[in-house]
């Protein structure tokens, strides 16, 4: 995040990094001036899921709690940019330590722009929502200059117009919320009291608002001469309901991306993202989630979507599709369908776009606004169609494209492309010289079923000889007029409205020529209209090939006995459509290493074996491209050997004097020559069948049920723990345990703990504690309940490193020897002391998992830092950012969801 290179552009951040904050000189600066937002209620973090360029996003929240929102008056979580701005009173900079401000040049500031992204499960507010180019003036005491904001589902740009030295704010809709989509501002503004001012907004490239004349003070009315500028949410109160009224606590989530700022040599083209679509009106990609029916609305202008659909719902339908698709993930599926008792003449399955156009007369479905509109600068219009081979009616006519009308639409048809016995017909009404029309028909080519034809209309609506009318075809020109074309008087529009789509006639029941088929469909996508200033070229639609997706199956990896699974991720992408198939595949092993779930990307590899798997991650495109991606996992014997009793097929020998009560077969085997003292974790494996582990106070051996021991079994995926004192009494718990969990029993001073881990021992949950407690030596066990019993690798691990013999009354095993990877875990630890930028923070076994609250504490005992952390595990590092603390001594606190606190004093050196 930096200043960039490129000419005009002041200040970039792709929001790659975590935002850098502070107050500059000299100006303009190239970092943010601070953010605004209390940490408890709001947050501001980089998010990797959803972006609009790069590998990440800023993602806003800001919160409401059910139980205090009666008291909320004002939420926000604010980036802010030019704090304190050039012409600030004295005596406000000087206590703000930058007393330079006030006789600072103002920076030539002229442009902004931003990417916002609302995720789906984003609720509608009764209040008024701020998103961005929120432009301040200070003092701060009149309404805001500018501010986008969300109001009832609607985006709305509000802007400060000053007349007589008094703000008027000016209101401009910009159309519905769209949801799951990135919505590209761009802002081009001219801060001045003059009537040169001018406030130019544009919306995904089309320009939708222009206001001219004063937008900004006077000097002499004591404001600064330059704007701040707030980026980020706010919600002025949450004391009233949702519109929702189901709703109770509320995290408002608001992503950002490619936040620019630009001076007067700046141009739009280079705050454009992607395509430059300065020329054109409307496009529409067909890839806007719950298009083409979200937004319509009459009277949207300029016409940034589509005006309604034309169509009754039980024979008319668009909707997106991906079974066809000329460039993206989607397009278009027009249908339309016949019936019996169907008595319309005609069926239509059109989109409208520009209802009412420019001229439409006076009152006409109580218009107002329409009749004295500056026509829209149309010139051009294009669309890619695919008919597929479904449709087979050869002997009536179908309208799919270009069908352009006037209001009042009382002459033949000015323009409309046909299908009609096999052929593309362009129908086309001249205006001849006298003032009569002409219709005409024009063959321009065969209909090729299943393939994509771009078509790309330029033509100038006048009755004058300066009149054209050009239609492309796949880039060539294919027909071409020169002459009067409109009608041009006050009875009718000055500009055309357009459908496209499906305009079916003779599907009436009994009309002598029907159509031989029940149901017509065509696809439609890149579908786009554009100004005078357009060329050609910006409507053609380039033949790219197939980018295959880039995937990932993960790192190799090495596992280590007794560990007997673990997890794969895999990552996909698509640089130029979608993904149509993805999965797992095991191609080499030895047996066990089941996937989870194949088509998953992260999957879980059980009933693994000593020896060397290969996994293949299998993706194929919407263009049939396939790649693949390789991982290996080796899994080989511990560090230390341990013993493996697998259904009893060892050698160990079955003795009867071991039977347990009511069993038939039954086997103990010691794990230790001696007694064992101090602390110790007595470990299994579990496997497919019933076994236990057992603590006695004496080597004798006997069964499970014998005065002074305790004992874990697992059976049927249930954990089981015995304690005999003068009665045997065991328990069931609520843990339930799958083939390949670690489970053990642990000492820790002179209690006893059951645990289980998941993860093949990088983490222990506590499952049981015993009543007995005791730190004399003991004896440990394994024992096995019948003769299909399994238990995995048991093992005994000591602190101390010491070695334990499994032996056995008739064959001792080889010496074996155990490290406990958790039992001594360090403590939490604070790194690097003195700290510069960061701090980190490597938690230990005196923190509990789960929520950590930090709080900074300066010399005052002042809370200068507070921050909710979260700590996954133990030995978990978490790193914490410094930098805008000044340079002294801190006590850092952290406090785990048990209250337990551990405290730090750290030195910030700058």
């Amino acid at each position: 995040m930096a200043a960039s290179s490129q000419t005009g552009i002041i200040f970039y951040d792709q929001c790659e990094t975590a935002p850098k904050f502070g107050w500059g000189s000299p100006y303009p600066n190239d970092f943010w001036s601070g953010k605004i937002g209390d940490t408890s209620t709001t947050g501001l973090q980089l998010s990797d899921s959803i972006t609009r360029t790069g590998k990440s996003s800023y993602r806003f929240e800001i919160k409401r709690s059910l139980n205090s929102h009666l008291s909320d008056t004002y939420r926000r979580n604010q980036l802010v940019y030019n704090y304190l701005p050039a012409g600030s009173d004295s005596v406000s900079a000087t206590s703000m330590g930058l007393p330079d401000v006030t006789n600072r040049t103002p920076m030539d500031l002229r442009w902004m722009a931003l990417s916002t992204y609302l995720p789906g499960n984003w609720l509608p507010d009764s209040n008024v929502e701020s998103i961005g180019f929120q432009v301040l003036n200070y003092p701060e005491n009149y309404i805001p200059s500018q501010n986008l904001t969300i109001e009832n589902g609607k985006y709305v740009l509000h802007t400060a117009i000053w007349s007589g030295g008094t703000p008027k704010d000016t209101a401009v809709n910009l159309g519905a919320v769209k949801k799951d989509y990135w919505e590209d501002w761009v802002l081009e503004r001219n801060y001045t009291h003059e009537a040169t001012g001018f406030v130019r907004f544009y919306k995904n490239g089309v320009l939708v608002v222009n206001i001219s004349g004063p937008n900004w003070p006077a000097p002499e009315l004591g404001y600064a001469k330059e704007p701040y500028v707030l980026h980020g949410l706010t919600n002025d109160s949450w004391s009233t309901p949702l519109l929702d009224s189901s709703a109770t606590n509320i995290n408002k989530v608001i992503y950002y991306d490619e936040i620019r700022f630009g001076n007067a040599s700046a141009k739009l083209s280079d705050f454009l993202i992607g395509t430059d679509l300065s020329n054109i009106i409307f496009y529409d990609n067909c890839e806007i989630p719950g298009m083409p029916y979200a937004t319509m609305s009459y009277n949207t202008q300029p016409p940034a979507q589509w005006t309604y659909f034309q169509g009754h719902p039980s024979v008319s339908s668009v909707v997106q599709s991906t079974t066809y698709k000329r460039t993206g993930k989607y397009a278009y599926r027009f249908d339309l369908s016949d019936g019996p008792g169907n008595d319309y003449h005609y069926l239509k399955s059109e989109l409208i776009w520009n209802y009412l156009p420019a001229g439409t007369q006076l009152g006409f479905l109580g218009n107002t606004e329409a009749f004295n509109r500056p026509a829209l600068d149309l010139r051009w219009m294009a669309a890619s169609t695919l008919i597929p081979s479904t449709n087979t009616d050869y002997n009536t006519p179908t309208g799919i494209l270009f069908n352009i009308k006037s209001l009042t639409d009382d002459w033949p048809q000015p323009t409309a492309l046909w299908t009609d016995s096999g052929r593309y017909v362009f129908v086309l009404t001249k205006v001849l010289t006298d003032g009569s029309t002409l219709e005409t028909y024009n063959d321009v080519g065969p209909v090729v079923k299943n393939v994509w034809v771009d078509w790309i209309l330029n033509r100038n609506y006048t009755s004058k000889d300066s009149g054209y009318v050009r239609l492309y075809k796949n880039g060539e020109l294919v027909y071409e007029y020169l002459g009067g074309n409109w009608i041009d008087d006050s009875a009718h529009s000055r500009e055309p409205y357009v459908q496209m789509g499906l305009y079916k006639w003779a599907f009436q029941d009994g009309v002598p020529t029907a159509p031989n088929v029940d149901k017509v469909t065509i696809y439609m996508d890149e579908i786009r209209f554009g100004t005078a200033r357009a060329t050609l070229k910006d409507f053609l639609v380039v033949n790219k090939p197939n980018l295959l997706p880039i995937i990932s199956a993960g790192e190799d990896q090495v596992l280590k006995l007794p560990a007997t699974r673990t997890t794969l991720s895999a990552t996909e992408e698509d640089r130029d459509g979608l993904i149509y198939s993805k999965y797992w595949k095991k191609i080499s092993g030895p047996a066990g290493g089941f996937i989870s779930d194949s088509l998953k990307n992260n999957i879980t590899l059980t009933q693994l074996q000593a020896g060397t798997y290969t996994y293949q991650w299998i993706v194929t495109d919407n263009a049939n491209g396939t790649v693949t991606d390789n991982v290996v996992v080796k899994v080989v014997a511990p560090e230390m050997q341990m013993v493996n009793f697998n259904v009893l097929s060892t050698g160990v020998t079955k003795v009867n004097s071991y039977i347990y009560k009511g069993g038939s077969i039954a086997n103990s085997i010691s794990l230790a020559t001696t007694s064992v003292s101090g602390d110790f974790s007595l470990q299994m494996t579990v496997g497919p069948n019933n076994a236990a582990l057992a603590i006695d106070n004496d080597n004798t051996l006997e069964n499970i049920y014998t005065p002074d021991q305790i004992w874990i079994s697992v059976a049927a995926n249930r954990i089981y723990c015995g304690d005999y004192t003068s009665m045997n009494i065991f328990y069931l718990t609520d843990v339930v345990v799958t083939y390949g969990d670690f489970v053990r029993i642990r000492r820790t001073g002179d209690t006893y703990l059951v645990e289980h881990s998941i993860d093949n021992g990088l983490s222990w949950n506590l499952v049981y504690t015993f009543l007995k407690k005791s730190s004399a030596p003991v004896w440990v066990k394994a024992t096995y309940n019948d003769s299909k019993a399994t238990l995995f690798y048991p093992a005994i691990t000591i602190p101390n490193l010491a070695t334990a013999t499994a032996t056995n009354t008739s064959a001792a095993p080889s010496s074996i020897q155990f490290r406990d990877n958790l039992e001594l875990e360090a403590r939490t630890r604070f790194a690097p002391n003195p700290a510069k930028d960061w701090v980190n923070i490597k938690t230990g076994n005196d923190l509990e998992k789960g929520k950590i609250n930090l709080m900074v504490y300066d010399v005052f005992g002042r809370i200068v830092k507070q921050q909710n952390l979260l700590n996954p595990k133990n030995s978990s590092t978490i790193k914490i950012e410094t930098n805008q603390l000044q340079s002294g001594s801190y006590m850092f606190m952290l406090q785990d969801k048990n209250g337990k606190i551990i405290t730090e004093k750290i030195i910030v050196l700058h």
